[in-house]
C-alpha cells in the first residue's frame, strides 16, 4: 500500500501515447521525388529523415509512424507544402476480449421461435 501523496506505479495505470501513421504522397516524377526526399533529409527532423520510401517500388509516398499527443501535433511534422496530400491515421490495437465484445454486441439476435416466445400456432 502506498503513503498518503506518493504515487505507486504499480497501482498507476500506464497511459500510452497516441500513435499515428502519416502518409506523404509526392510527384513521381524523379527530380520531383529527390526533390521531396532532400526536403525530408534536410529538415533536421528525426521523423522525418528517418521515413521510410516507397518510391523504389514505384509507391511514391513517404511513410512515418509516429507517437505524438494528437492528430494536429502529427499533422505539424509534415512539411507544409505537402500537408494538403497527407494522410493522418490514428491506430489502435484490439485484445480478444475487446472483439469478443464487439462482436456479442453487433451480431444479430437469434431468432425467437413462436413456441419459445409462447405464442401457439393455433387451436390445440
Amino acid at each position: 500500500m502506498s503513503e498518503p501523496g506518493r504515487v505507486n506505479p504499480v497501482e498507476t495505470a500506464v497511459k500510452t501515447m497516441p500513435k499515428f501513421l502519416i502518409d506523404v504522397p509526392h510527384d513521381p516524377d524523379v527530380l520531383a521525388c529527390a526533390r521531396v526526399v532532400q526536403v525530408f533529409l534536410a529538415s533536421g527532423s528525426h521523423f522525418l529523415t528517418n521515413a521510410d520510401w516507397g518510391c523504389m517500388d514505384g509507391e511514391h509516398r513517404a511513410w512515418m509512424l509516429v507517437e505524438v499527443d494528437s492528430r494536429s501535433e502529427a499533422q505539424s511534422i509534415v512539411p507544409p507544402g505537402l500537408r494538403a496530400h497527407a494522410t493522418i491515421v490514428q491506430l489502435n490495437k484490439f485484445s480478444m476480449d475487446q472483439i469478443d465484445d464487439i462482436m456479442r454486441r453487433h451480431s444479430p439476435k437469434p431468432a425467437v421461435s413462436r413456441e419459445d416466445a409462447g405464442v401457439s400456432s393455433g387451436p390445440p
